[in-house]
């Protein structure tokens, strides 16, 4: 059972919308494509394992993704899948990594060769190993009576290369491709014979690690270091991707395919939900679409029917959800 689902992460998004209103000489642009690239194939990776996650029977699992608790409401800790049992708990560590692989548990660093360069990270059994110690004290905190804990670390990547450079018999164990995860799970529930929970309790205990998770927020400004003046400002083209679009008489006009719309704005306001927060007064609705008539930016927020707070121009107004014409 799918206690709380897979969800593309608004980082994804977030430097989406940044990456395309980059300046394209930007110094800064490299490094975020990067950032990008890394964080859209961790969640590709875990993507790929719902369909092996698909075989567990629903009865007897539930499922927790990308799940961020804290101890101390200052320090987090993030499980990319929790594997919940009358049994035990399985922590999965998901790594979408291509090239050649090798585990150096001497130095407890993860090398990847691909394309001629060679680039060291984390060691992933040490990070599964941590956040499984953190959710050892996350449930004693909470007094919630613990469960063997065991703890994998997932390789996604079919074509990667695996190598142990050390012949660890824990990494051997605790390193796995996508297709063992059946196999390691019926392992566990072999190993851990006599249920510790009955499944009324273990719903109890996912709920309650539900009720714990703290969505991530971050700053992606203070991340790259940037200022709102780094920003392309005004209306994309939804049909080539030119900017910025002029306004006559209520239509967004693009000069380089002719392309008109009415409704272009729209996705120029989730661009700066996503860059900039769920509020936005007049002046920074004309700021950010490149038009100056406060009479014709009221007219644009009103059409939209979003909440508001306040009256005259310290009226504010809501960005929530995905934003759509409303009249």
């Amino acid at each position: 059972m799918i206690i709380k689902p897979l969800e593309e992460p608004v980082k994804i998004q977030k430097l989406e919308v940044l990456k395309k209103r980059l300046f394209p000489t930007h110094v800064k642009l490299k490094e975020i494509e990067k950032e990008l690239a890394k964080t859209t194939a961790g969640y590709k990776g875990e993507k790929s394992l719902l369909y092996y996650l698909s075989f567990l029977p629903e009865e007897e699992y539930m499922i927790l993704h990308d799940l961020r608790l804290t101890i101390d409401n200052r320090n987090y800790f993030q499980i990319d899948i929790l594997i919940l049992s009358q049994y035990f708990i399985l922590i999965l560590e998901v790594k979408n990594i291509s090239g050649k692989i090798t585990f150096d548990e001497t130095y407890h660093q993860l090398i990847r060769q691909f394309n001629d360069v060679e680039e060291v990270f984390p060691d992933p059994v040490l990070q599964v190993n941590h956040q499984k110690y953190q959710l050892i004290r996350y449930l004693n905190k909470k007094k919630i009576v613990s469960l063997p804990i065991e703890t994998q670390v997932v390789m996604t990547n079919n074509s990667a290369l695996l190598r142990n450079q050390n012949n660890s018999r824990k990494y051997l164990d605790t390193i796995m491709r996508s297709s063992e995860l059946i196999t390691k799970v019926e392992y566990y529930k072999q190993k851990y014979k006599a249920p510790i929970f009955t499944i009324k309790d273990l719903r109890k205990v996912a709920k309650s690690l539900l009720k714990g998770h703290i969505p991530s927020e971050f700053n992606i400004f203070h991340l790259f270091e940037l200022n709102s003046n780094d920003i392309c400002k005004g209306v994309f083209c939804t049909n080539c991707g030119c900017y910025p679009l002029q306004r006559v008489r209520g239509t967004w006009y693009c000069g380089e395919c002719n392309f008109s719309s009415r409704n272009a704005h729209l996705e120029t306001f989730n661009d700066y939900k996503l860059l900039f927060g769920t509020t936005i007064t007049n002046k920074q609705t004309r700021d950010f679409l490149q038009i100056s008539s406060p009479s014709t930016t009221y007219k644009i927020l009103a059409s939209m029917k979003l909440p508001q707070i306040g009256h005259g121009k310290s009226t504010s107004y809501y960005l929530l959800g995905s934003v759509k014409l409303c009249c």
